[in-house]
Formats: C-alpha cells, sequence, structure tokens
C-alpha cells in the first residue's frame, strides 16, 4: 500500500499560523449575551456518524432528540474532519493540530504525538479547560486508548491515559466486557475475544442499557444529578460507540426502518474504479451470504445492501434515545441554562456510495459529519448554517464561548473560532477546509474537492464539483484548471512546509 508521509522543515515544525486561529491570541469581544463567566461543556461525540439526520434534511431518519438540539442551537451543514479514522481525528479535534506524521492518520500512534508527563501548558482541550477551575468527566470514547480501544487498561485517571492530565475523572463504565466494548456484542461478548463470533448487525429484544451506549448514558445522567448544588463548573465529554460496527442495538429501533426503503445514491457506474477503499473494516465480519471483497464493481445485491442501511439507521436511532435522556435530565436539573452543548460527528461512513462501504477514503461521505453547537443564549437559534467548517475549529470556539482565562496551550491551535457563526449564520470564518487520509491531502471549499496524491512535483489530481456531482464521481480536474490550481495554492498556503514522499509497503 502507498503511505502518504509529511514531512515539516524546523522553520515551520509546530508554527502553521497561517489564518490558524491560533486561540492564544484571538479576542473574545463577541461572546454570546447572558452566560455566566463559566458555562459547563457537555460534548457528545458520537463514532462514525455521518449526517443522516431529520435535521441535515434526511426524511426517512428517525432522530427527533438530535433534531430539537439543533432546532435550540446552531447546525453546521458543511462541517469536516481532518482525517476519515476514528483516533487521528479525535486527535486532531481535541488538540486544534493537523496530522503531521503519516502515524498520526493511525488511530494509536496519533496519541503517540502527546507529550506526557506533567505540565503547564494544556496538550488537549479538556486538559486547558481543568487548568482553568472545571471538574472534567470522561464516560465512553472520547479518544483512542493506548491499546485503541476501551478496556480495563484505559479506563483510569493518570499521566498515562491517551490524554495525559485531561480527566479528574473516567467513569466509563465495563459492564460484562472485559476489552473492547467498540465492537461489543451483548452479553459480555465482543469481536474480539476469540469465539469467532463476529455478525455485521444483529438486534436482539434487550433493553437499552444492556449495551454499552445505554451504560454511558446512565452514567452521564446519575453524574449530571451530582452537579445541580455544586457551584464547580463541569466540562462533560460523553462519547457514544454506535453507528460503529457491528451495528448492533434494541431489537425495535431495527423495527423503525425494516420497511422503510432506504435511498441508494452516487453509486459508481460500470468501468469505473476507485482505488481508495476496498472497505476492509466492513469485510471482517461474518455476514449470511458469502460477500466478495469489492474490486471495482458491485458485490452486494441491493438486498443485502438495504439491510446493511436499515442496521446503520437502527444504531443511529438507538444514540439518538441515549441523547435524549441526558439532555432531559441536563434541563430538569437546571443546568441547560448554563451548559454549552456539542454534537460531534468524529467522521462519515460511506454506505455504498463509491463501492465503499467504511469510512477510509478521502472523499465526502468519510469526512462530511454533523456538528451542532448550543449555547444557553445563541443567537438566531435553530437556524443552519453554510459556513464552512473543521473539527480543529472546535478547540478554539470553546475557549471563546467560555471565556476561559487561562489559554496557554502546548503548541499553537491551528483551528479558527466558531464563535462568529454561532451569533450570526450568516457569517463565514474560513474559505476552505484541509483533511488527509493516507495517501492523500484533500482540499474541499463552497463548491469544490480537492484532492492531491502522488510525488513531488507530479502531483495526481481528483476535482469534483459538488453543484453537479455531489456523489464526487467524475474527475474534471484536467478540464477545470484554474479551481483545481486555485484549491491547491490554498494548501499550499495553509500547509506551508508539506513535503509530500511516498513509502512503499504494504
Amino acid at each position: 500500500m502507498t503511505l502518504i508521509k509529511i514531512v515539516f522543515s524546523s522553520l515551520f515544525m509546530g508554527l502553521l499560523l497561517f489564518n490558524c486561529g491560533n486561540s492564544n491570541i484571538q479576542s473574545k469581544t463577541t461572546e454570546p449575551d447572558g452566560l455566566k463567566s463559566k458555562p459547563n461543556v457537555l460534548f457528545i461525540a458520537v463514532d462514525d456518524l455521518r449526517p443522516l439526520l431529520g435535521c441535515y434534511d434526511v426524511a426517512f431518519a428517525q432522530t427527533p432528540e438530535i433534531d430539537k438540539l439543533a432546532s435550540e442551537g446552531r447546525l453546521f451543514k458543511n462541517h469536516y474532519v481532518q482525517v476519515a479514522t476514528c483516533g487521528a481525528s479525535r486527535s486532531s479535534m481535541l488538540r486544534s493540530r493537523y496530522p503531521r506524521t503519516k502515524n498520526e492518520l493511525h488511530n494509536k500512534e496519533a496519541f503517540n504525538a502527546i507529550p506526557r508527563g506533567a505540565s503547564n501548558l494544556a496538550r488537549t482541550m479538556p486538559e486547558l479547560f481543568r487548568k482553568n477551575g472545571y471538574e472534567t468527566v470522561c464516560i465512553g470514547k472520547i479518544s483512542h486508548s493506548d491499546d485503541g480501544w476501551l478496556n480495563k487498561n484505559a479506563i483510569r485517571d493518570s499521566t498515562n491515559h491517551d490524554l495525559p492530565n485531561a480527566w479528574d475523572k473516567v467513569l466509563t463504565p465495563l459492564g460484562n466486557w472485559k476489552q473492547s466494548l467498540v465492537v461489543a456484542y451483548p452479553n459480555g461478548k465482543d469481536r474480539d475475544d476469540g469465539s469467532g463470533y463476529m455478525p455485521y448487525s444483529l438486534f436482539p429484544d434487550i433493553k437499552d442499557n444492556e449495551l454499552p451506549d445505554g451504560m454511558f448514558a446512565e452514567t452521564a445522567i446519575n453524574h449530571l444529578k451530582t452537579y445541580k448544588k455544586s457551584d464547580k463548573p463541569f466540562f462533560m465529554a460523553l462519547g457514544f460507540l454506535k453507528p460503529h460496527l457491528p451495528f448492533v442495538a434494541p431489537k425495535r429501533y431495527y423495527d423503525i426502518y425494516k420497511n422503510v426503503e432506504i435511498p441508494s445514491k452516487n453509486a459508481m457506474k460500470k468501468g469505473q474504479t476507485r482505488k481508495a477503499n476496498k472497505s476492509a473494516e466492513f469485510y471482517k465480519y461474518k455476514t449470511n451470504r458469502p460477500f466478495e471483497r469489492p474490486q471495482g464493481k458491485e458485490t452486494l445485491s441491493e438486498k443485502d445492501a438495504q439491510d446493511i442501511r436499515r442496521a446503520y439507521m437502527a444504531c443511529v436511532s438507538y444514540i439518538d434515545t441515549q441523547i435524549g435522556k441526558v439532555l432531559k435530565v441536563l434541563k430538569e436539573n437546571g443546568l441547560s441554562e448554563n451548559t454549552v452543548v456539542v454534537l460531534w460527528g468524529d467522521h462519515g461512513w460511506h454506505l455504498g456510495e463509491n463501492n465503499v462501504w467504511g469510512k477510509h477514503t478521502p472523499l465526502e461521505r468519510a469526512l462530511h459529519s454533523p456538528l451542532i453547537i448550543k449555547t444557553p443564549q445563541p443567537q438566531k437559534q435553530g437556524i443552519a448554517t453554510n459556513a464552512l467548517a473543521a473539527s480543529i475549529d472546535l478547540y478554539p470556539t470553546l475557549i471563546d464561548v467560555c471565556n476561559l482565562q487561562n489559554t496557554a496551550t502546548y503548541l499553537p491551535l491551528e483551528g479558527i473560532s466558531l464563535l462568529p457563526v454561532i451569533n450570526n449564520p450568516k457569517i463565514k470564518v474560513r474559505d476552505d477546509v484541509l483533511s488527509f487520509w493516507r495517501g492523500s491531502a484533500t482540499v474541499v471549499d463552497n463548491q469544490y474537492r480537492l484532492i492531491v496524491s502522488g510525488n513531488a512535483p507530479k502531483f495526481n489530481y481528483e476535482l469534483y464539483d459538488h453543484k453537479t456531482d455531489p456523489g464526487e464521481l467524475k474527475n474534471i480536474s484536467k478540464k477545470h484548471t484554474t479551481a483545481t490550481n486555485k484549491l491547491m495554492e490554498s494548501l499550499k498556503k495553509t500547509y506551508p512546509s508539506v513535503l509530500v514522499k511516498h513509502n512503499n509497503s504494504n
């Protein structure tokens, strides 16, 4: 496999300040009206969640709780993550930093870039909130633990955690599982327990709290109640696992979609091929049919494809219900009046588009994810914005929204505060968003996506026009050189010291 290696010269190492919105020097003159000096933060991360939600104008999606949150806050229609895999995406978001090496495009290795031990300077978002007097609480999957999963080795609060000195409390419940809650089945089973039990979907007739995400919601609810009479602000990070594979949820959520035809869009036409992804993650799982690995052609029947999409959506609705339970308790205990709520998807997921079943691509379906930010006194609440947003923008945004006084960070933040957009949905703070996948870099603006791969100075280009080709099927880079060159210059300007080389490895 060809892997990208990003090498930075010492001149620019750690100093990418072009349009980076370094929060240490940003003005805070536009903080939302009506906030106390230290509002609480409830940060909800959802694994593998693409914008298949009612609030994103998806008619078949049954997501009333997330839709309600969107109606009370600011929904970002054009939010993009920096890497289309769990750990690397979360690392970039939590540090407001672009990946620096090819290792930082992987899950575990992305967190090895964070220095260990004590530090006077905050290395991550929750650590900065902790240094500002917040009680920081982690429940579920927020980072990507030292071994890549959630288990007893990761559920600890120490300088050896993948986010050192970030948490006052790590409350993730393990239930009956000894390891790998991310890929859990009911009754303590998981994909990696050696039993060989690996269906890609399962919908038993069980209660919500008999699966990890239901336990996470209950833990969050119980802990939120303790803040009712507390004067200390909290930063609670709540990370849900579904709709990550395997698609497992209580049966009643699958029943919502069992007779729903979920439309299939942007399948590749006969003769079209793509090397971006062979859906390796999906094809790890056992199915009731002998699927083949796709080699540039459709291999799943429409019946199979519909079942997979329904299974994914069942998990989305399961998580929607858990989010609703948590937000209800937040309100009932008088906390919503002074709590900033963020809903963030760590990346998208292809449901057959571009012949991919998974996330590991530099394409729209993998990099586009939901983002909703609700402040206690939102301006023009419920109005969605078309402004471009990047995951690295969340860190400086929360600094500004919460009016943090101690903003000393270990490295400069590279995101741009979205506070102006929260206050006015018509404002834009960036012209494009930069993202990566193993062998490529990609930049998207309000019309085009450019994907760049290959060896300097002879790069390979893919350009897609989202107005006429939202599925990114027709490469127009040779016919539209002006747009190609413009986005390439933007990529170089934002990332001034990037040198693209390749290592040939499997």
